[in-house]
This record gives structure tokens, sequence and C-alpha cells, in this order.
């Protein structure tokens, strides 16, 4: 008995201060991936902003967002993509006309809120989409889940980007039918909803009127092939450029390799747990600034555990997107948070310097100014990104970054570190240390006493 009670207690010294410092990390990594909530601003809503105008000639688009916690690029890209082709009214919608927050820290103040979308539209949506919205068990959720259920009627397109799938299948709509999802997701959901019949190695599943896509740039996928159905694949092919995206294959043929983790992510995974000492970049937001290449940089580097994202513009107010989203910096040039990057999105940044330049112009002494589509403005604006990421951390975080987004295309030119030496090093001191305390313990305390 004694000899249980020895090697339990060593076993304890030796587990628990690496796993406590890696699960208090996460938990504070995983507040700033999941956008910070409690430092938003306050005060904003759907009142203060002017909708895109409603045409009862056109379809429209309804993308559900969370009373918090939605998934940035699954609610950016289609949303783009849909308003690029000028044919849909569409509108982000949610439980309130609050603002509401998307992961990584973007503030967006929805254009409707449930109950005044269907007092507009008078009757079901034409398209639905449905991003990863998070915590399905909370109450609060409880109002997402009826209105998707509420639009679930087979005149309705119904389109879930990435673990968006999860919500489907939350509600029911996926019971005995073909749907995919994100890779990292497919185990854990197969378990919870078992009626699900769970496909892997496809960009998108479709089954009668519900489109389910994988992992979060096959939103893009899964997006073009919606349109291309109603208005014709010269129109999909024409808003997919607006992204320099070239994939086109997939929107014929969803077929792909599926991913599974591997040795090499252990390292991006450490992230979030022992990446303690991350890098502070600020996020300027701008009028009429394009809105995926804006979520390119919360969804590589803040969801990668490496960076703390902060938004910044000339005032705490609403600012219009490109294609009519409505969004709120928390900071502003007299409230600088503490940063050493300030990074500017968007493949015409440079053209549209007169629109920021008062925030650049008062800029900290020693705070460098990236530019991070607008140098190459031809690229799919995920590339720069990613290659961003890598420099500012290392290949292995941006490569496990790309594998995460579902990014398939061979064209990342990653010149950062090929090992990450500190996320890898703290652990593994950490353990030593752990087992040095426990040697102590056991020769100073079990065997003088017990022998």
């Amino acid at each position: 008995m004694k000899r249980l009670v020895r090697i339990v207690v060593f076993l304890i010294v030796l587990v628990l201060p690496v796993t406590v410092s890696g699960g208090i990390g996460g938990m504070l990594k995983m507040n700033e991936m999941m956008g910070d909530i409690e430092n938003r601003p306050e005060g904003f809503t759907s009142d203060m902003i002017s909708s895109p105008e409603y045409d009862p000639d056109k379809p429209t688009v309804g993308v559900v967002l969370g009373s918090d916690n939605s998934e940035i690029l699954d609610v950016l890209i289609p949303y783009e993509l849909f308003s690029a082709t000028g044919k849909y009214n569409v509108y982000t919608v949610s439980p309130t006309n609050n603002l509401t927050t998307l992961s990584g820290g973007l503030d967006i103040i929805p254009h409707y809120s449930f109950e005044e979308l269907n007092e507009l539209v008078g009757g079901d949506l034409d398209v639905l989409v449905v991003p990863a919205i998070f915590y399905t068990a909370n109450v609060e959720y409880d109002s997402v889940r009826e209105y998707i259920k509420g639009h679930s009627g087979s005149q309705t397109t119904i389109l879930s980007i990435c673990a968006g799938a999860e919500n489907l299948a939350d509600a029911g709509l996926l019971d005995y039918v073909p749907a995919t999802t994100h890779f990292g997701d497919m185990v854990k959901l197969k378990m919870m909803y078992r009626d699900v019949d769970w496909v892997k190695g496809k960009r998108y599943v479709v089954y009668d009127n519900v489109v389910t896509t994988a992992g979060i740039t096959s939103g893009i996928d899964g997006s073009l092939y919606v349109i291309s159905q109603m208005f014709g694949e010269e129109t999909a092919k024409s808003v997919a450029e607006e992204l320099n995206y070239h994939d086109l294959q997939y929107v014929n043929d969803p077929t792909m390799e599926h991913f599974g983790l591997g040795l090499p992510d252990v390292i991006a995974l450490l992230n979030g747990g022992y990446h303690w000492i991350t890098n502070k970049d600020g996020v300027l937001l701008y009028e009429g600034m394009e809105e995926t290449a804006l979520g390119t940089i919360f969804d590589a580097h803040t969801i990668s555990g490496t960076t703390s994202t902060r938004t910044i513009g000339e005032t705490v107010s609403p600012i219009k997107t490109k294609n009519g989203l409505f969004i709120v910096p928390r900071y502003t040039k007299d409230t600088w948070p503490s940063i050493e990057r300030m990074v500017v999105t968007g493949t015409n940044a440079l053209h549209d310097k007169e629109k920021y330049s008062s925030v650049v112009e008062a800029l900290p002494e020693g705070v460098e100014l990236v530019y991070l589509h607008a140098k190459e403005p031809e690229r799919f604006i995920l590339e720069p990104a990613l290659e961003d990421l890598a420099k500012q951390t290392n290949n292995p975080t941006a490569t496990f970054a790309a594998k995460r987004l579902e990014y398939r295309a061979d064209a990342l030119e990653l010149e950062g570190p090929r090992f990450a030496l500190g996320v890898t090093l703290l652990p593994i001191v950490l353990l030593f240390l752990s087992l040095l305390l426990a040697i102590i313990l056991d020769k100073r305390f079990f065997r003088k006493r017990w022998n």
C-alpha cells in the first residue's frame, strides 16, 4: 500500500505542474481566441446603422450569428461571396440586434434580429448560412437553434460552414443523411451525433437542400457551389476572383485528401498552452475594407494562440465594410493598446490611405506598420497572412494554421524558423523540474519516514 501511495504521489507531482500551467495558459488563450468579449464596446445596436437595401426581386441570404462567439471566416467568407454577386440581399442576423463578437475579437453589429428579418422578408429565406456558433449547450443558444429549425424548409438552401455542421446536427437537420465538417471535429461529432452519415474527403457534401462544408476555406467552395446552382458557373467564377481564389476545380468536384493530425502538428498544438509571451498586433479598421481579407489576420494569427489582436479605428463608432457589414473598433488613436505592429489588411489598402491616414500618423514610436495584402494584391488573400504568421512565429505553426483552415494550394513560401524552440522547451523544463521535485519529496518524506 505504501508503495502504491508513493507511486501515485510521485506521478501527481511529476505531471501536475505541466498540466496545470498548460491548462491555465490554454484557458487564457481560449478567452483571446473567442474574442475577449468582456472588453468589447457597449451600447451598439442595429438601430445605429443602415442595413443594405432590401430588394424583393432578389433572393435573400441570412448569415446567422450567435449572441457571441461565431467563427470569423465562417461568417465573412460567405457574406462577401454572396454580396459580391450583386444578385442577393445579404444580411447578418442574430438573436438580438445588439453588437456581437466573432472569434479573434472582431465586433460586429448584425443587420437584423431574428424577428426583424422575418418581418422584412415575410417568409422563408432563400439561403441560410450557418457558421460554427459555439456553446450550443448554453440557454442563450436556444433561440439560434429554433431559428435554424424555423428556416429548414425545402424552399431554403441551408449552407453550413466548417463546424457549423454541428449546429445543424444539434437542430436535428442531419439525421440519417450524409454530411461533412472540419477534419478536427469529425471524431467528436461522430460520437455526439451517431445518426449522421459523416463523410470524409469532401470539400462539401450536398443532400437535397442542405450543403455542409469541411474546414474553413471549404466554405468558399460550398458558397460558390450554391451560387453556381442559382446563377451559373460564370457568376461563381467572377466572385471567386474577388478573393483571388483559383481552386475552382472543387466547385464541380469536391473530392480532396482528408487531413488528420500528425507529429509535426504537436508544436502548433503546444502554442495553446505554452506560448506565454504572445505577439501583439493592432488591426486597423477603416471604411470600405474587404471582409475576408480582414478575417485572415484573426483566423491565422489569433486562433494560432501566438498573437493578441486589438482592433483600432479613428473613433469607437460603426465602420462600414466594402459589402455593408458594420464593425466597431475597441481602441482609437487616442487610446492605444500595447502593440508591436499595426496591421492593415486588404488588397486596396495602399489606395485607401486617406481613409485611415490620421490613425497611421498617430502611431506610437516603434510600432511597425504592416500591409498584409496590398503589396501582393494578386495573391489569394490567405497566403500573405500565413506567410506573415511563419515569420512572426515559425513554419510548423503556419503549416498547421494552413491545415486548420483547409488551405490546399501549394503556393506558400514560408520563411520562418523551422522549429519552435521556446514553446517546445518550456514543457520539457517544467517536466524536468517536476521530476526533480518529485525525487526530492520522495527522498526526504517517504523514504525517510516509511523506511
